[in-house]
């Protein structure tokens, strides 16, 4: 099941059904957890800062999303029951329409996340983590997609 929230600030030529806000940077970041609050306060925090957020529940319904709506980045849980978020950054990068999408990944766990994952995203925050330093660091990918993983 996807969950899209309604715009804060929506232009009028805008779907308010796919945009939660529009800030200066105007940057998209569908954000992808099977933990509802973990999703919510994420995106919270993002949209404060000015991003558009779409939210998933799970890694099938992000990619549907990211091959669909292909956002500015993403963030992803690792940690998911069905398909984790290795698989999820397997599959982005398997597909010529999202393989260019910086993915920051989030985790309880970094020493848990396989050094291919770790290779292939922008950047690993571990969990919990500053909204700060949240916001820093997909605003980092957005700009600069390559960026390595960091351990907090």
């Amino acid at each position: 099941m996807v969950t899209r929230f309604p715009p804060l600030l929506v232009a009028p030529d805008e779907e308010p059904s796919r945009v939660r806000s529009r800030g200066p940077l105007g940057a998209s970041v569908l954000v992808i957890d099977d933990v509802a609050e973990a999703r919510e306060l994420s995106a919270a925090w993002l949209d404060l800062r000015g991003f558009r957020c779409t939210l998933a529940e799970d890694g099938p319904s992000g990619l549907a999303i990211a091959q669909d709506e292909v956002p500015d980045v993403i963030l992803l849980d690792f940690s998911m029951p069905g398909m984790d978020g290795a698989e999820v950054v397997r599959r982005l990068g398997a597909d010529e329409r999202t393989r260019g999408i910086p993915i920051v990944m989030l985790t309880a766990i970094l020493e848990a996340v396989p050094t291919a994952t770790r290779a292939a995203v922008a950047a690993c925050i571990g969990k919990p983590c500053d909204p700060d330093r949240l916001v820093d660091v997909i605003a980092q990918a957005v700009d600069v997609p390559r960026a390595r993983c960091s351990g907090s």
